[in-house]
């Protein structure tokens, strides 16, 4: 059996504006994909479930087919979009296109891209190897054995096994050279079907967030026109490596959060650059260095990231002049210097402000220091998250991480 699994709680926002869609995209798929069950749990009752399945925040959903957990669900969070994408994981991901109208179709409804195939025999081996791909890379692909069909999407000479991507960026058609292989076939698709720039936007968003690294030049249109040449060259020399670069317009309505993801001013005139990566399951921004944005400093900045000698930087409140009380008072960059000091244990408590259980606790936490002081090690109060953005991961060093949420009394968790 197919399902979506949708972990809702019942007092988080984000969840009550899910759960109409969910229901209705539930509705829409029992008529048309009777095979398929959207399920829902309330993780704040199923505890042991939501710690097996590893769910960080609300609502997650995640994909299982025939029983066993396939994936995390990468959709749109209206009914539309959950129909369209649990239609597109159990279809099957090659199109046959028997015709010339048929590959009309199928161009007008892939979007940006779309890639096609020709091959001698629908069920031979050049189709296995197509539809291993289709799956692996989460595509559809069109599939024809017609010549015909080939040379109308601009594949003329071609003779099967025969693939090529037709676009609206960059180059409108790429054939692909190398023997028809899976392998060869998804770095041919990995390649070509991402543009060498793309502007930020919710609409792009997707496309853009299908790579694990990303360099973003932020700047008004014009700044962006000035440096278009550079960016365009540093891309091309990258392409295939998986890395997007990314244009960002502070004046475009999509872009806020961003802006204030990186701490860019949304007046600035000048562009600025910024790196992005979420690999190995890790969030890290970066800075460009200092001077001219040329294709060259553009590429050497995007190697970085690529081979991860980038330093990562981090929104930080200025350490405090005095750092001398009972408690003391750590930032984001002073985190490694004071908590990861492996000559101490460390005591550390993540707090909010406006968080009335940590005002509580603050007043028993430094009366503690103040008493026990003489026989304790250290103990560090962290500054608040909202000026110090953490996205780091807790290492093995001796200590206890407390956690103070909005929603929840203090917690002690061992580390």
């Amino acid at each position: 059996m197919l399902s979506t699994d949708a972990r809702l709680a019942h007092r988080c926002g984000h969840c009550k504006s899910l759960a109409p869609e969910y229901a209705a995209a539930a509705t829409a798929l029992k008529a048309s994909k009777p095979d398929v069950l959207l399920a829902k749990v309330d993780a704040t009752v199923e505890t042991a479930l939501a710690t097996r399945f590893d769910v960080q925040g609300f609502p997650t959903l995640k994909w299982f087919v025939d029983g066993e957990l396939a994936g995390d669900y990468t959709g749109g969070r209206t009914s539309a979009e959950l129909v369209q994408w649990v239609t597109k994981k159990t279809s099957d991901p090659l199109k046959a296109l028997a015709s010339a109208a048929d590959a009309d179709t199928f161009r007008s409804e892939a979007g940006l891209y779309a890639v096609v195939a020709l091959v001698a025999d629908a069920g031979g081996e050049e189709a296995t190897a197509l539809r291993q791909v289709a799956v692996a890379l989460d595509e559809t692909f069109g599939l024809t054995t017609e010549a015909s069909v080939a040379k109308h999407m601009g594949m003329a000479d071609a003779k099967a096994p025969a693939l090529a991507i037709v676009k609206s960026f960059d180059e409108p058609l790429v054939i692909m050279e190398e023997a028809f292989t899976a392998d060869a076939i998804t770095a041919f698709v990995k390649k070509y079907s991402r543009p060498l720039t793309i502007p930020f936007s919710q609409a792009n968003a997707p496309m853009i967030f299908k790579s694990t690294h990303q360099v973003l030049t932020i700047a008004p249109a014009e700044g962006i026109e000035g440096v278009s040449t550079a960016l365009r060259a540093a891309a091309l020399a990258l392409r295939g490596s998986g890395l997007q670069f990314v244009t960002v317009d502070p004046a475009d309505a999509d872009v806020g959060q961003v802006l204030t993801f990186f701490g860019v001013d949304a007046g600035i005139t000048a562009p600025v650059v910024k790196g992005f990566s979420t690999a190995d399951g890790k969030v890290n921004k970066f800075n460009m260095p200092a001077g001219n944005i040329t294709a060259t400093s553009l590429e050497a900045f995007a190697r970085t990231l690529l081979d991860g000698t980038a330093a990562p930087t981090y929104n930080s409140a200025p350490a405090p002049e005095v750092n001398d009380g009972p408690v003391t008072i750590v930032t984001g960059n002073t985190f490694d210097q004071i908590v990861l000091d492996t000559t101490k244990d460390v005591l550390l408590e993540v707090y909010a402000p406006w968080c009335g259980h940590w005002y509580v606790s603050d007043v028993v936490l430094e009366r503690t220091c103040n008493e026990s002081r003489p026989v304790l090690p250290t103990l560090t109060h962290a500054s608040d998250p909202a000026a110090s953005s953490w996205s780091r991961s807790m290492k093995s060093w001796a200590s206890v991480l407390r956690l103070l949420t909005a929603s929840s009394s203090p917690r002690w968790t061992a580390r």
